[in-house]
């Protein structure tokens, strides 16, 4: 036998209903009531999509922005580990802002061993050889890549 939810009625006759009438389930409506729904802005930079949901831990529009803020978080912390090992400011101009700093291969090999390791990042980290790379800025690192040398080198020499 079964019985409606809310008055306690026999519904045995139909299949698939869990209430007797629709003031029962408007009545569940209203005890079980979840609340409007809540718009949000996607919290991933660059996204700013609104979308609506009645629960306040969801952050993200969908999950590809849920796995844009997981990347973004796991490189910071790559990037501060780095940071912490090879020292945090560039080797050359002493510029100490991280947004600017990246890793130097000294033997300028970077683009050889891009091509055969995944992270190049994570195998800096265990490698832990200082003599093998450094920390410049963006600057710094691309003058050396192009020209074989950085300005802030010739400024020195000049001095």
């Amino acid at each position: 036998m079964k019985n409606c939810l809310i008055c306690g009625k026999d519904i045995s006759k139909t299949r698939k209903q869990k209430y007797c009438s629709k003031e029962c389930k408007e009545e569940r409506d209203q005890t079980v009531r979840r609340g409007p729904k809540q718009k949000f802005v996607c919290q991933v930079d660059g996204c700013d999509n609104v979308y609506y949901t009645r629960r306040n831990s969801q952050r993200f529009c969908s999950e590809k922005c849920n796995k844009r803020h997981a990347q973004r978080i796991k490189r910071n912390r790559l990037k501060q580990e780095l940071l912490s090992i090879y020292g945090d400011k560039c080797a050359c101009c002493n510029e100490y802002r991280t947004e600017f700093l990246t890793l130097e291969h000294k033997k300028g090999n970077g683009a050889e061993h891009r091509k055969k390791s995944s992270n190049v990042w994570i195998d800096a980290i265990d490698a832990k050889d200082i003599e093998e790379y450094e920390i410049l800025c963006m600057n710094c690192n691309w003058s050396k890549g192009k020209f074989g040398y950085c300005p802030h080198e010739l400024e020195d020499e000049e001095v």
